[in-house]
């Protein structure tokens, strides 16, 4: 029931967004839809809900792409979002175990500009630690770096994974 109100209230804001081209009620909005997230993981912990707590975002940045999407582009950015990610996290574990540094540097400056749009700021950051090693071709900090950026890249397949299954439920 919650659940509900939660998903009809994200979809009036999205209408307010799109109606709305002022920066100060798309921030509104953005922390609006930002703020439904957050009740929804607060209830997964209560049992009411699916989705679970999750730190892997920033969800003002990523809700404020899902409202510059709108609800139907949303699902199909999601599914673009997720396959990119699929590929980078596959090419960055190769490129890191056989040391190819042009692969790792292609595909730290793409991860670079999905995190960042997404809200992603520490696979970002992260991201841009290992680029600067495979400029460096720095293998210590390639062997420091990639483990915390494998698992941030794993949450973040799943967090957007959960969203679209949300969003496409909603």
């Amino acid at each position: 029931m919650v659940e509900a109100h939660i998903a009809a209230l994200q979809d009036m804001l999205g209408q307010i967004g799109r109606l709305s081209a002022e920066c100060a009620v798309q921030d509104l909005v953005a922390e609006a839809l930002s703020r439904c997230q957050m009740l929804r993981q607060l209830g997964a912990g209560q049992g009411q809900m699916t989705a679970p707590l999750d730190r892997t975002v920033d969800l003002q940045i990523f809700e404020r792409l899902m409202v510059l999407a709108g609800p139907s582009t949303a699902i199909e950015l999601l599914d673009q979002v997720k396959a990119d990610l699929q590929v980078i996290s596959t090419n960055l574990q190769a490129g890191a175990g056989r040391l190819d540094w042009a692969m790792m540097r292609a595909e730290c400056h793409t991860l670079v500009a999905v995190a960042g749009a997404v809200g992603a700021t520490t696979l970002q950051a992260h991201a841009e630690t290992l680029h600067t090693a495979a400029v460096a071709t720095n293998v210590a900090v390639v062997i420091e770096v990639m483990p915390a950026l494998s698992e941030g890249l794993d949450r973040l397949i799943t967090f957007v994974s959960q969203e679209r299954s949300a969003r496409a439920h909603a």
